[in-house]
C-alpha cells in the first residue's frame, strides 16, 4: 500500500489528508466533483497539498466529475468510496514518479 491515510473526515465536503510516497496529500469531494493532490516540492510540509488543491503551487493533481449530472453527489460520498479513490490516485502518482 502506498497511500497512509492520516485522516477521513465530513461531508459536504469530504475530506481526506495523509501521505503518498513520503508526499503529503489532500482529497476533497464536493458539489460534484473530486480533488486529490499531491505536492511534490522540496519537503513539503503537511498542508502543502491544500495549496496544490487550490492552484497556489505547483504538484500533482486529479479532478473529475463524480455522480449524476445536475446532483451534488460527491458531498455525500460514502467514506469507502473515497478511499477506494484516494487508493487510485495514490497508485497514479507512484506510476508517474517512477517514469
Amino acid at each position: 500500500m502506498t497511500v497512509h491515510l492520516i485522516r477521513l473526515w465530513g461531508c459536504s465536503p469530504v475530506q481526506a489528508e495523509g501521505y503518498v510516497a513520503s508526499c503529503p496529500f489532500y482529497f476533497r469531494a464536493r458539489g460534484n466533483s473530486w480533488q486529490f493532490a499531491v505536492a511534490t516540492g522540496w519537503k513539503p510540509h503537511r498542508y502543502a497539498a491544500m495549496d496544490v488543491a487550490a492552484g497556489r503551487t505547483a504538484g500533482f493533481l486529479l479532478s473529475r466529475p463524480y455522480g449524476r449530472i445536475g446532483r451534488m453527489d460527491a458531498s455525500a460520498m460514502s467514506y469507502a468510496e473515497a478511499r477506494a479513490i484516494i487508493e487510485q490516485c495514490g497508485a497514479a502518482f507512484v506510476l508517474l514518479e517512477k517514469q
